[in-house]
């Protein structure tokens, strides 16, 4: 099975970036000097520009073992909204046109609300924190799902739901930035407590060891350890 990875995606990001300087280009140069000919240009490019961001924050979850699926599909809905943006910006179908549009409008939703599930679901968080994570996520396809509903449905939707949701989005999304900042200062802690601890000996074998790391080998009989601080407490007396 071809797996997309984050070098798959900084490729095709890359290529994104050549294709749209390119058109850019083009419109200087006055490539298409009619005035409907200019706009599709300018408005090809910023589709193009649009889905290069989106395709560069799915790059940054790819290479994770568990969800890499995610940010994948995640690609592939808004790279193909771009392209059928694309086609419908230039060719202008006429038959089916609403269908066509609400596709375009189903995908980039759900391209953008997978986008944001994976980038929120990046730190590694606990606790209290991993609760605030998990409602970031939830809130997400929530908004993204209300999205999707009103264009299949053709209907605006409760302004309060709305409301509601883009609520508890930005409260724990603030509240995901704040925990992966404070679990990245815990890890620094943490990684300096564990290389401060002298293991001088291998628990199996006894062999001395020279310099014990978190994670050691012992040369003689190849065990490896690794020590974790439990609790960091200060000294007592």
């Amino acid at each position: 099975m071809l797996r997309m990875t984050a070098m798959r995606a900084r490729q095709l990001f890359l290529a994104l970036i050549a294709v749209n300087a390119l058109i850019a280009i083009g419109a200087i140069l006055g490539v298409g000097s009619e005035s409907d000919a200019r706009w599709q240009v300018l408005a090809t490019s910023s589709v193009i520009s649009a889905a290069s961001l989106v395709l560069a924050a799915n790059a940054a979850t790819l290479d994770r073992s568990t969800t890499w699926w995610l940010p994948a599909a995640a690609t592939v809905a808004s790279l193909t909204a771009a392209a059928l943006t694309v086609i419908g910006i230039w060719f202008e179908p006429t038959h089916g046109v609403e269908p066509f549009w609400k596709l375009i409008g189903v995908l980039a939703t759900v391209g953008l609300a997978a986008t944001a599930v994976g980038l929120l679901g990046l730190p590694r968080l606990r606790d209290g924190w991993r609760l605030a994570q998990l409602g970031a996520q939830a809130s997400a396809v929530w908004i993204g799902g209300m999205i999707v509903l009103s264009i299949l449905r053709e209907d605006e939707g409760s302004i309060r739901a709305y409301g509601v949701a883009a609520v508890l989005f930005a409260a724990t999304t603030i509240a995901v930035l704040v925990g992966a900042r404070v679990a990245a200062r815990e890890q620094e802690a943490e990684s300096g407590a564990l290389q401060a601890i002298a293991v001088g000996w291998c628990p199996r074998c006894g062999e001395r060891l020279d310099a014990p790391t978190a994670a050691t080998s012992c040369g003689a009989c190849g065990l490896t350890f690794r020590v974790e601080v439990i609790e960091d407490s200060p000294p007592v007396g």
